[in-house]
């Protein structure tokens, strides 16, 4: 994935620029929101209102 980031931004294809830029935004909010779940069951001081 970085050599396919890299290659794209050197040959200027920014269709797959903005693929892999939405692509790597989506995993780290649906990791923060796993995450943040996890952490929920984990310590039962934690309440999701």
């Amino acid at each position: 994935m970085g050599n396919l980031f890299i290659e794209s931004i050197q040959l200027r294809d920014f269709s797959v620029v903005t693929a892999l830029v939405l692509l790597s935004g989506i995993l780290a909010i649906l990791g923060a929101l796993l995450s943040d779940i996890i952490l929920s069951i984990v310590d039962p001081r934690i309440r999701i209102k």
